[in-house]
């Protein structure tokens, strides 16, 4: 599906729930232990729990019951993952910077109390994409729910994801395993979601080819240069 934006036969129309969906549709198809890997690498604040288990169900705006938050007619959570220990929310934003709001994260945890409370499990929350970096929210205690209520709070950016990704697809290539093709093509399909969405790679100053001038050459007014060991 992402070829058909990336080659121009369609058009993509970049947004929030576009972005989202790019990214995390694929990953979800990556071992759970692996998926749950370049969440945990990619967090600039981390309250999650060191292991996640299989993933149980994954899905993506769901409309929860409204009621004792401040929306008038529904809640709508960007993605819900359950896992056998605990259930995720992840809030997403467009953009890296300054888009997260205190309201809408207590509005989903008290929206997710009426939809699972009988569960009784552990909720964690990430905000993906933009972080408030004078926002110290490690937590969400809604009133309505419960004084006792508490609910941790980690943070991603969207650059970071794709950091981790990078990483681990060059550790991959290096150590290459028969029967990881898949894992390549998922991880290639989520670099060029997160591209057409103008999250690119670097190509760090360690990384660059040295090119070197012949000085020998200024005698007989004649410049060539070398690169890696040819003239040019």
């Amino acid at each position: 599906m992402i070829s058909y934006y990336k080659f121009g036969k369609g058009k993509l129309t970049a947004c929030e729930d576009s972005l989202t969906a790019s990214v995390l549709d694929p990953l979800k198809y990556l071992p759970s232990d692996l998926f749950w890997y370049i969440i945990k690498e990619s967090v600039l604040k981390d309250n999650l729990p060191t292991l996640s288990g299989p993933i149980q169900e994954i899905s993506f705006w769901d409309k929860w019951s409204a009621k004792d938050t401040s929306n008038s007619s529904f809640v709508e959570p960007d993605v819900f993952i359950r896992f056998q220990e605990f259930d995720l929310i992840i809030e997403a934003k467009r953009y890296d910077e300054n888009q997260q709001y205190y309201q809408q994260l207590e509005n989903e945890v008290i929206a997710y109390k009426n939809e699972y409370g009988e569960d009784e499990k552990d909720l964690y929350l990430i905000q993906l994409g933009g972080v408030n970096h004078n926002d110290n929210t490690n937590e969400i205690s809604p009133k309505t729910v419960s004084s006792n209520y508490k609910v941790k709070v980690s943070k991603i950016k969207w650059s970071g994801i794709l950091s981790t990704i990078m990483s681990l697809h060059q550790n991959i290539e290096r150590n290459f395993v028969p029967g990881q093709d898949s894992i390549l093509l998922i991880l290639d399909d989520v670099i060029q979601s997160l591209e057409i969405h103008g999250f690119f790679k670097k190509l760090w100053i360690s990384d660059i080819k040295i090119r070197r001038l012949d000085l020998d050459c200024l005698k007989t007014n004649q410049l060539k240069f070398t690169y890696n060991g040819r003239n040019i």
